[in-house]
């Protein structure tokens, strides 16, 4: 998407665990033309 008209975090990014989300706008016809999302995933194990 080149250009998202919104876009969001959730999650504890700075520990590498969340989900990115970005999402693309008409304003004319009022839809979503695009959306996108990427997780991330930390896989670290204590003890």
């Amino acid at each position: 998407m080149d250009t998202p008209n919104a876009a969001g975090e959730v999650g504890a990014v700075a520990c590498g665990d969340g989900l990115k989300l970005t999402m693309g706008f008409d304003w004319k016809t009022q839809t979503i033309t695009a959306a996108t999302f990427q997780t991330f995933d930390s896989r670290v194990r204590l003890g």
